[in-house]
């Protein structure tokens, strides 16, 4: 297995959907159609894959909760403290964020946050998982998982509200599902070898299609049939940039990616406070914005993703007066 720096193509992706998902949250209010909560899936199966690619033997499981709870807790009390303008104080909402509570995403204060809760039990899961047990036991849970959700999923058309089962629901299922297929992925042994022009250019039409299909599944409402065909979708686009075998994925596995990762996590947790802004302004000129749709959505994605870099900057800066006073 490579090392996980060199999978810097996962980041270009996880890039690409994370934009998708910002412009679902808001588009929708200016009447465009869009399915955009599906490019979720993508980041299940690619933290399901680092879950296993990163694991670490030495790291006990308190420490596995510190280190994750610590990247993104600082994230979390800067949006509920930004949202405290915009939205109506709910203790119980706000402790529901912060202890992770598994619920859904309406009774969380930073309603987006229910990605992070589901994704932080399951890494926990995974990872005892991997300290308690061998591989193979943990293959035949994993797959059981996988298709005991898959099961209640396509028994369902909204995959991120329904089945319910107690505190379980759609999102969670397709937690178990997503990071499940992503470790799967992990077993396959990666090559990477010299390969003919023809299997080059084969790989590189592929990796377009299925990245081009993929994202136009959820703009496009022709080209839209299920969540099913946009999972499977994402499965193979995510097994294809793996491979690393076509022009895609292989130019876009530099370095550069790597350092736009950091600005992922805020840009995703903190998308509420411009978007309510986008919102409040949006209804008091709806024929103005309305003039100008994808000027609108151009600056409105620009003015997501510029906030979230800033509160980046703001908490690295937090988080450096706070350890120079603890010296």
């Amino acid at each position: 297995m490579n090392k996980i720096e060199n999978y810097y193509n996962l980041d270009f992706l996880k890039i690409i959907f994370t934009i998708i998902i910002l412009l679902y949250h808001f588009i929708r209010k200016m009447g465009f159609w869009c399915e955009g909560a599906y490019a979720i899936d993508l980041f299940f199966i690619i933290s399901g894959f680092l879950c296993i690619v990163t694991f670490n033997k030495t790291l006990t499981v308190i420490d596995f909760i510190k280190k994750r709870y610590y990247s993104f807790v600082p994230f979390l009390i800067w949006g509920i403290l930004t949202l405290l303008f915009f939205k109506e104080f709910s203790i119980e909402k706000i402790l529901n964020n912060i202890i992770l509570t598994p619920v859904w995403n309406y009774d969380l204060f930073v309603s987006v946050a229910w990605y992070l809760n589901v994704l932080f039990w399951l890494s926990l899961c995974l990872f005892y998982l991997n300290k308690i047990m061998k591989k193979e036991y943990i293959t035949w849970i994993v797959s059981l998982s996988v298709f005991i959700s898959m099961s209640l999923m396509i028994a369902h058309d909204q995959w991120l509200v329904w089945p319910k089962i107690g505190f379980l629901n759609g999102g969670w299922f397709l937690g178990i599902m997503g990071m499940g297929v992503g470790y799967l992925f992990s077993l396959i042994p990666q090559q990477h070898n010299n390969q003919s022009s023809y299997r080059y250019l084969l790989y590189t039409v592929l990796e377009a299609f299925f990245l081009c299909y993929t994202v136009g599944c959820m703009f496009i409402k022709s080209w839209y049939i299920s969540p099913y065909f946009i999972f499977i979708s994402s499965c193979i686009l995510f097994f294809l940039f793996l491979q690393k075998k076509g022009g895609i994925s292989q130019l876009t596995d530099i370095p550069f990616f790597m350092k736009l990762r950091k600005f992922i996590l805020p840009t995703y947790l903190l998308q509420q406070v411009p978007i309510e802004l986008f919102y409040i302004l949006l209804n008091k000129n709806r024929s103005l914005f309305m003039s100008y749709p994808y000027l609108t959505i151009i600056v409105t994605t620009i003015a997501i993703i510029g906030w979230g870099v800033c509160s980046y900057y703001i908490i690295k800066f937090a988080k450096f007066l706070f350890f120079k006073m603890q010296r």
